[in-house]
């Protein structure tokens, strides 16, 4: 579940197996089309299989989905106190955008993937820091979309389809942060979960719910950042796997809008009784279709 660096460091009660839903090395089911793409971006003190039950979830509906690390603050920098690579390190200021792209490039050049990734149809999706990172991605040419997940609005928001994903009881970035970059946007989608806290997106919070806390963690990481990981893991905060399913759903369901088909996305519904309240769902535009 964890890079194997930090697996070394925390207590053996947070390491293990994690299933993913995922394979690798599968084969495409058919390798004679062109999927579309989806790159990914974590969160501060994250890494690229953080959201893996989103990821792979993307993926078993048609799409080609890349991720990266970004080393410069990820969650093995934070634990030895590396951020930035050290302080000899230059590390260009649009990084995390350049991290998106050199994936985006690997899938092209790779063997078995590239042939089969339609770099012409490409969203970027990112959590937190991961989902300022996709915001300013989205103002490059190849990315036609992005999807921020409980990220604000950067300093120029580019007008290109969207969905911002908000848990309620986000302490980490607030709402209202996230609500600035929706009231920015001409083709929107927006979600916001009921009871959801910042970290209600990655895999490591149902572990964290199913603990009670981090408070194991503290002697390594701080108390700051122990309850920065708790934020939407511990009650209140809803049970991890009904933010997971709404994500999926209102995610796939753009994707498939902007890169398939719009009909086959089907209509715009409030999952409110389908799987967990929502705060608030807004469209401005045409998202999907």
């Amino acid at each position: 579940m964890f890079p194997e660096e930090f697996q070394l460091l925390i207590p053996q009660e947070l390491t293990g197996v994690f299933d993913t839903n995922a394979y690798r090395d599968a084969i495409p089911a058919n390798d004679e089309q062109a999927y579309p793409v989806m790159a990914y971006s974590h969160g501060f003190g994250g890494f690229r299989q953080v959201a893996s039950f989103h990821t792979s979830h993307v993926a078993s509906w048609g799409f080609v989905v890349v991720t990266t690390d970004h080393l410069e603050r990820g969650i093995v920098a934070q634990a030895l106190n590396q951020l930035g690579l050290g302080d000899d390190a230059e590390v260009p200021e649009n990084q995390d955008v350049l991290d998106v792209l050199a994936a985006l490039d690997a899938l092209g050049s790779h063997p078995e993937l590239g042939p089969i990734a339609d770099l012409e149809r490409v969203a970027v999706a990112g959590h937190s820091a991961g989902a300022g990172t996709a915001a300013e991605a989205a103002a490059e040419p190849i990315v036609d979309a992005y999807l921020s997940i409980a990220g604000g609005a950067p300093d120029v928001v580019t007008q290109k389809p969207a969905v911002v994903f908000i848990g309620e009881l986000d302490e980490t970035v607030l709402p209202e942060r996230s609500y600035e970059l929706f009231d920015q946007l001409d083709d929107a989608l927006l979600v916001n979960i009921g009871d959801a806290g910042h970290n209600s997106f990655s895999d490591a919070c149902q572990s964290i719910y199913a603990l009670g806390g981090l408070d194991s963690l503290e002697a390594l990481i701080g108390p700051e950042q122990v309850a920065r990981a708790e934020d939407g893991c511990v009650p209140p905060g809803i049970t991890p796997r009904l933010s997971f399913a709404t994500l999926n759903h209102y995610t796939v369901q753009f994707l498939l809008a902007q890169f398939i088909d719009p009909a086959a996305a089907g209509e715009l519904l409030d999952t409110s009784d389908l799987i967990t309240p929502l705060v608030d769902l807004q469209v401005v535009g045409a998202p999907l279709g």
